[in-house]
């Protein structure tokens, strides 16, 4: 039951022309404090995340903390977003400020605004 919620490497947006990809032909949608672009039906595979977040945002630690926060939320909820969907969650300043509980209802939803969560 616990390997069922794992991030593998396969679903890690890595590549700089995968992100621009999904910023050139993705809708998006944003708040203060986050932007998210996202294209629906790549393939039939797992959904993607890709995680970008500026030097704008705070040190390192920071920058390190809300990374691991978007990638646990995505893992969480991965079985909920429609398979084949590529996601690049882009934080803006002052989103070091939330709470994990802002940040999973805000990241959901802008996903259900984008009809990507089932």
């Amino acid at each position: 039951m616990v390997s069922r919620y794992r991030f593998t490497r396969s679903q890690r947006i890595t590549r700089r022309a995968e992100y621009q990809s999904i910023y050139s032909k993705g809708k998006n949608v944003s708040t203060a404090f986050l932007r998210i672009y996202v294209v629906s039906n790549v393939s039939d595979s797992k959904p993607k995340l890709g995680v970008s977040i500026s030097k704008k945002v705070g040190k390192a630690n920071l920058r390190n903390r809300l990374k691991r926060t978007f990638r646990e939320i995505f893992r969480l909820h991965q079985y909920d977003i429609k398979t084949g969907t590529q996601i690049v969650i882009v934080a803006k300043p002052g989103s070091v400020t939330l709470t994990y509980i802002e940040l999973e209802q805000m990241v959901l939803s802008l996903l259900q605004k984008l009809r990507v969560v089932r």
